[in-house]
């Protein structure tokens, strides 16, 4: 659910910032770019998804301990070859490519692993690591900006006033505030789903930031 919502994100983002970026478009043109963008990436990760199905299949004889390698090999791979395909190629969303391949493998792929455990050992690790590594240089480069246009004196970059954090501020109370109205909106659902929401539970929904 959560890579669903980012992918999405970073979708219709990248839209928005090509109109920001001056580029004329139509009402049209935004919607048919974002469904170029999303289906194109969950068509890639489908097809991508089911051919290294098919050659993890291939390689799936217990007996023979470097499969469990080649198949820990494999998924990496596709990984890799997904994104690239629908970012450079054919570019649709990488991301939506990536998630949609992990979804076919996971659903599909467990009676095939030699060693699930260390399948699933083995991209438990790639993820702790890529999120370590994508929030510190995240972290490191807003820094460094923030650092830099704060203290700015010419008319070579725009200089960060007491404006700006306040607008920053009063952004995060319409995200607070939107995230509430969310709750309150689908709460009726949540009630009477599965077992159920209580407005104790939306609380913490709410200020913990959590979804699904």
């Amino acid at each position: 659910e959560a890579g669903l919502n980012d992918g999405v994100a970073l979708v219709i983002f990248i839209a928005f910032w090509k109109l920001a970026k001056g580029e004329d478009w139509t009402a049209g043109d935004v919607v048919l770019y974002f469904l170029r963008l999303a289906l194109g990436g969950v068509a890639v990760g489908f097809i991508f998804g089911n051919l290294s199905l098919y050659w993890l299949a291939h390689v799936s004889d217990r007996l023979k301990e470097s499969h469990g390698i080649i198949q820990i090999s494999l998924t990496i791979a596709t990984g890799y070859l997904v994104f690239f395909t629908c970012e450079e190629v054919l570019e649709v969303s990488g991301v939506l490519g990536v998630l949609y391949a992990g979804i076919g493998v996971a659903k599909s792929g467990w009676p095939l692993f030699n060693s699930a455990g260390g399948m699933e050992e083995v991209w438990h690790t790639v993820e702790f690591y890529g999120n370590t590594l994508l929030f510190m240089l995240a972290g490191t480069i807003t820094g460094k900006l923030v650092a830099v246009h704060a203290s700015c004196h010419d008319d070579t970059c725009s200089n960060i006033e007491a404006q700006d954090y306040a607008w920053t501020l009063l952004f995060y109370v319409f995200m607070v505030v939107g995230r509430a109205l969310m709750l309150l909106i689908v709460y009726p659902v949540l009630k009477f789903s599965g077992p159920g929401v209580s407005l104790s539970d939306c609380v913490v929904i709410w200020w913990g930031g959590l979804r699904g």
